[in-house]
């Protein structure tokens, strides 16, 4: 039997920042959820990203499972792909497959 696949919504949000977003399956608690870095907009789990930037927190990267990868500048592609991996890993470890759209 084939992984049951979760798709996230990446969209721009402006020049610098992009939204991040997919249906909470049913085993993910909310407060899971915001405790790794999340919001809660009904169904949805959302995030937003931009350079140096997740949900606020502009002093330096942050990613969703709350570490620190440094206090250098870090480009939206970087924070992405970061993000992008830590979901891949979050869900695969869930049995979820992640496809991005």
């Amino acid at each position: 039997m084939s992984e049951p696949a979760i798709t996230v919504f990446v969209r721009k949000d402006g020049d610098d920042f992009r939204s991040l977003s997919f249906q909470r399956p049913e085993e993910v608690e909310q407060l899971d959820a915001i405790e790794r870095g999340f919001a809660i907009d009904g169904r949805n789990v959302v995030i937003s990203v931009g350079p140096d930037w997740v949900d606020g927190t502009d002093v330096f990267y942050r990613g969703p499972d709350g570490s620190t990868a440094s206090d250098d500048i870090r480009p939206l592609a970087g924070v992405l792909r970061d993000t992008e991996a830590y979901l891949v890993k979050w869900l695969g470890e869930l049995g979820y497959k992640v496809e991005f759209a």
